[in-house]
């Protein structure tokens, strides 16, 4: 594949794992008062108690973790790191927090969580994994010589 044509195809997987994890967070799971994990579950948390903008808190607060990433991570990880917390707080503002489908949690709780899932694994096949392991695991793996996804595999 030419090398412009493979990081589209990165950019647009990475995009559409944004967009699946923004509406699972904000149609299934945050209406339904069910946290997720990580600084998505962070978020939503504060969307409950002050009302913050999920976006906005999921920029924020990424924004410690990508200095990191910078420091101990390759440029190119980095870049596509700082472009899903871009979609992704783009996507978490734009589509609103309401439920759509059904009032029952647990539907809402399998539903969110295979939605939002499959959105995060969407943009980690390639390399790129959300939260605190899109930071932890390469930074393990470079001290301990280990590759992450072999890590992730076993958590």
């Amino acid at each position: 594949m030419a090398r412009k044509y493979q990081i589209t195809y990165e950019l647009s997987g990475i995009t559409l794992g944004c967009f699946l994890f923004a509406f699972g967070t904000n149609c299934l799971l945050t209406p339904s008062s069910l946290l997720a994990g990580g600084l998505g579950g962070v978020c939503a948390i504060f969307y409950h108690l002050f009302e913050w903008p999920m976006g906005i808190q999921y920029f924020v607060y990424n924004i410690p973790l990508l200095f990191l990433g910078y420091i101990h991570v390759g440029k190119k990880f980095i870049i596509y790191t700082v472009f899903s917390v871009i979609v992704s707080s783009l996507f978490l503002d734009w589509i609103p927090v309401r439920l759509i489908w059904t009032k029952d949690i647990l539907l809402c709780c399998i539903y969110g969580a295979i939605i939002s899932g499959s959105g995060v694994s969407h943009y980690s096949s390639s390399g790129r994994v959300s939260g605190r392991a899109r930071y932890t695991f390469p930074c393990y793996s470079e001290i301990h010589e280990f590759f992450y996804r072999e890590i992730w595999i076993n958590f």
